[in-house]
């Protein structure tokens, strides 16, 4: 199911120990920095955020202006949980990459179950398609992840920098472009809503590979979004994973120790509605300056960290 591979490698999951890193989330707060304490309270203080109706009216009554990178920060990690409820709500199906499929007049869909954008089709419509006729789609978890990453990002971003940065996109499993530039840290506890966690099944049943663990994003306090399960507690996963075990199976299902996001200041020069973007000068050479350095990044890819999550791997830079 892996797409990439390397040399170097980073765990990304704690299956190989079966250790069970699942916490409770009653020290979250102390353990995480001010920008993870004021996105909790924000979202506590305006419920809108954590049910993911992020209207630009309601980002201006929640106060989450662009002053400046963090509080960017604060409005894409809304954006991702924004996502994954719509995700959620969209109708789309869980299958496993035999039975995937797509609205063939904005996708193709491959040999192997992934979806190819169309030339015909920008990278901003080709991702809301999946959100406005979710029923006539169906994939896994791991390209349902990756889809909420990407509308969070479209959602944050100018949209002529979204399709400059993902053309030709290709949606399969934890294949993504570079520029999505995913960062890994550790210490699952201290996971923010728009982080992007891993549910390990070790003793899965064989006959059913796709359980052998569930990629999630966090949306509130031990509240995750898993494509085939919903939104759901920690513990919900955990129980529902391990109905899926097989008949000999002496070990539950576990919450990874790594989390995973994207690079936010990456993608703050290019924020819709940043100031600093109504200089047209100005926004052409940011926006070459990122081309360039995703053509850069690109050619780095055989010394890139290949990092897993579960059995999945993929390149963060």
């Amino acid at each position: 199911m892996t797409q990439n591979s390397g040399n170097n490698e980073l765990s990304g999951s704690s299956a190989d120990n079966g250790t069970n890193y699942w916490t409770n989330e009653a020290g979250l707060e102390s353990q995480t920095g001010a920008i993870g304490q004021n996105i909790e309270a924000e979202q506590a203080a305006q419920p809108e955020i954590l049910n993911g109706n992020l209207s630009d009216e309601n980002l201006a009554e929640a106060g989450l202006a662009y002053r400046d990178a963090a509080d960017f920060e604060k409005i894409m990690r809304a954006n991702i949980v924004k996502a994954a409820y719509a995700l959620n709500d969209s109708g789309a199906g869980f299958a496993d990459f035999k039975n995937s499929r797509c609205n063939e007049r904005f996708w193709i869909l491959t040999d192997q179950g992934g979806f190819q954008l169309r030339n015909s089709v920008t990278p901003a419509d080709g991702i809301r398609d999946i959100f406005a006729n979710g029923h006539q789609y169906a994939f896994e978890c791991a390209t349902a992840t990756v889809i909420v990453l990407y509308k969070g990002v479209l959602d944050s971003i100018e949209e002529p920098v979204f399709n400059r940065l993902f053309a030709d996109l290709l949606l399969y499993d934890w294949h993504y472009d570079p520029d999505l530039h995913l960062l890994q840290e550790q210490g699952s506890s201290q996971a923010l809503p728009g982080d992007v966690l891993y549910f390990a099944n070790p003793d899965h049943d064989p006959q059913r590979p796709e359980w052998q663990g569930e990629n999630v994003v966090k949306v509130g306090p031990d509240l995750y979004y898993g494509h085939g399960i919903g939104i759901e507690s920690a513990e919900a996963i955990i129980d529902a994973l391990n109905q899926t075990r097989g008949p000999n199976a002496t070990r539950s299902a576990y919450l990874t120790n790594a989390y995973y996001h994207p690079d936010f200041s990456y993608f703050y020069p290019f924020a819709a509605g940043n100031s600093s973007l109504g200089n047209p000068q100005l926004r052409e050479r940011n926006t070459e300056s990122t081309i360039s350095a995703s053509h850069t990044s690109r050619t780095r890819q055989q010394s890139a960290i290949h990092v897993r999550i579960g059995q999945r791997k993929y390149i963060i830079h």
